[in-house]
């Protein structure tokens, strides 16, 4: 329930997705991914070599009219700069929700 609300509030949700099979299935994440999704606050990637996630590319492309990241570092960089787009430099604080922008999807 907590994490429900902290995805709920949160201004950016990064999704890695570094699946291989059969150690790490993670298809929870689909669920996660799919529900999310609308939000307009999802930025996704994953390695070059995960697998079962050509679905999620294909979603993700079509809502956000962007590419997955294939690397970590560049996914965590560009998640930092839309959440610093968000901060209120004259309260120095995170906006509350429904004052935030959205990501825009296509």
């Amino acid at each position: 329930m907590l994490e429900r609300i902290a995805l709920t509030e949160a201004t950016v949700i990064l999704f890695w997705i570094p699946r291989e099979l059969p150690d790490m299935q993670a298809f929870t994440t689909n669920v996660e991914f799919g529900y999310l999704l609308h939000s307009g606050k999802v930025i996704y990637g994953h390695p070059n070599n995960a697998k079962k996630i050509k679905y999620l590319d294909w979603l993700y492309k079509i809502d956000y009219n962007k590419e997955p990241f294939l690397n970590l570092d560049e996914l965590l960089k560009k998640s930092i700069n839309l959440a610093d787009e968000l901060f209120n430099e004259e309260s120095y604080e995170i906006l509350p929700l429904k004052k935030r922008k959205i990501l825009e999807r296509k």
